[in-house]
């Protein structure tokens, strides 16, 4: 009896927070003009037969007098049909994003189940992942367009381990990553992962449809991989050329670009030091410095605001698939060191982390299937409350 007792608190306490994050959503889901986001606007281009933008626009490259999206097109592509129905203004992305949350806390759930994860220990696990990780405040921030590329490029990746744990059609695999790639373009990291994971569910399979699984699984990724290297010729005549380095920087970003370049060891520490070590920093700015309370906007580190994904590195499976399940993951990671800037703006979060952060809850989805202890539980409520602290309590105090 003390048992269900305290499991039905358990999960009144998990509603709890699932209620305070689709409440914080109400404010950005009234002011989400498709204007806002590149994607959408990338959207009516495609739909007016256009590669360029009208006009410039924050975080567009300017490329011989003309205005391009500098990132991957899939979420572009993605809600060209939604622009082409509504309308560019009426294209609320924080509800796409949202939808497309929905749709992928379907995704994971399936995992977990093909994972054999106990019920009850799923549910912790779900909420872990999309309430306790960077993915609510991607969520919450997806009117602009760096956060739906991860939220569109999380879903995409789990659709791709999900078809891989699942039926096994190497070709949907491939898309799927292609897909999760041309959204961002480092997951692309995880196909040897999932070409091991491929091959290694296939074993009762003839050795001939294995390989037919695996060709098929690198024909997807590749018809993918090619629209990306045509989509940047076409636009910039070179189909190595992302756009990244035509930005218009300001500020401290350009003072960091115009010394040292878009990548340079100099900016490994001050990166580093955000991934692993920052805290949950908060700043009172008002004269008496006693409100105007303002989140670090450099965000916080993964440690502190995601420890339970330590339980990850106790996952037990096949050895090669975990091998390069983390070399996959410290492949996204390393890049991303070199870089100019360690995804600001983010509020409690390492917005980059949602590169890897699919593949790790799965690791840690694994590692967990013999149930949940209660310091990793205590890890994961402590993990729920920083984001509704950040994105419910703080900005009622602002």
């Amino acid at each position: 009896m003390r048992a269900h007792v305290a499991q039905a608190c358990q999960y009144l306490l998990l509603g709890l927070f699932l209620l305070l994050a689709l409440l914080s959503l109400t404010g950005p889901l009234q002011d989400s003009p498709g204007e806002a986001n590149l994607y959408a606007l990338q959207a009516n281009a495609f739909l007016q037969g256009r590669l360029d933008l009208p006009q410039h626009y924050h975080d567009t490259a300017v490329f011989r007098g003309r205005y391009y999206v500098p990132f991957p097109p899939f979420p572009a592509l993605l809600v060209t049909p939604i622009v082409a129905l509504v309308g560019l203004h009426s294209t609320n992305m924080v509800l796409v994003s949202l939808l497309l949350a929905l749709a992928t806390g379907w995704v994971f759930w399936r995992i977990l189940q093909r994972l054999d994860v106990p019920r009850a220990t799923a549910i912790w696990l779900l909420a872990a992942f999309f309430l306790g990780t960077s993915y609510w405040g991607s969520v919450h921030m997806s009117r602009g367009v760096w956060f739906t590329a991860h939220i569109v490029s999380a879903g995409a990746l789990l659709l791709a381990i999900d078809e891989t744990l699942g039926r096994r059609r190497g070709l949907l695999v491939g898309l799927y990553l292609g897909c999760a790639f041309l959204s961002r373009q480092l997951t692309a990291l995880y196909l040897p992962m999932l070409a091991a994971l491929l091959w290694w569910r296939s074993e009762q399979a003839p050795v001939r449809r294995r390989w037919v699984r695996l060709l098929s699984l690198l024909v997807g990724a590749g018809l993918c991989g090619g629209l990306y290297l045509w989509f940047n010729w076409a636009r910039f005549g070179n189909a190595l050329d992302t756009g990244y380095g035509y930005l218009r920087l300001g500020g401290m970003l350009q003072e960091r670009v115009s010394r040292y370049g878009l990548f340079s060891p100099r900016y490994v520490w001050f990166n580093l030091y955000h991934l692993l070590v920052q805290g949950f920093d908060v700043s009172f700015n008002d004269p008496a410095q006693l409100s105007g309370w303002e989140l670090n906007g450099f965000g916080t580190s993964l440690l502190v605001a995601s420890p339970f994904l330590l339980l990850s590195l106790r996952a037990r499976w096949s050895r090669l698939v975990l091998a390069l399940a983390w070399l996959g993951t410290v492949g996204i990671i390393m890049p991303t060191l070199l870089y100019y800037n360690n995804g600001w703006w983010q509020i409690n979060a390492q917005r980059f982390t949602m590169d890897f952060v699919p593949v790790v809850m799965v690791l840690t989805a694994l590692a967990a299937r013999d149930g949940l202890g209660p310091y990793w539980k205590g890890a994961i409520v402590w993990s729920l409350g920083l984001n509704a602290l950040a994105w419910v309590v703080i900005p009622m105090l602002a």
